[in-house]
């Protein structure tokens, strides 16, 4: 088992040998799933990768200061903005 710390912006690394052993390089996509209280992280086909890369430059709202900030934005019914904090 290796052990990896998750830094304070959410970032941590990945060990050397598990990604030898799980064949990943730079570049590779990643997918992050919790299945019974399990984290599950996935190597993406390079075709499907290559596609959520792409589909997630359309997300821009999601990719915001107050998104990296650990905080998101949620507006109301008449467009007024409350600030959620998340964690």
């Amino acid at each position: 088992m290796e052990l990896a710390k998750i830094g304070t912006r959410g970032r941590t690394t990945i060990p050397k040998r598990v990604r030898a052993a799980a064949n990943l390089n730079v570049g590779d996509m990643l997918a992050f799933e919790v299945q019974a209280g399990r984290l599950v992280v996935r190597k993406m086909p390079v075709a499907q990768g290559t596609y959520l890369r792409g589909l997630a430059h359309t997300f821009d709202e999601w990719n915001s200061p107050e998104d990296e900030a650990g905080a998101g934005v949620v507006a109301g019914e008449r467009g007024d903005r409350v600030a959620v904090g998340v964690g």
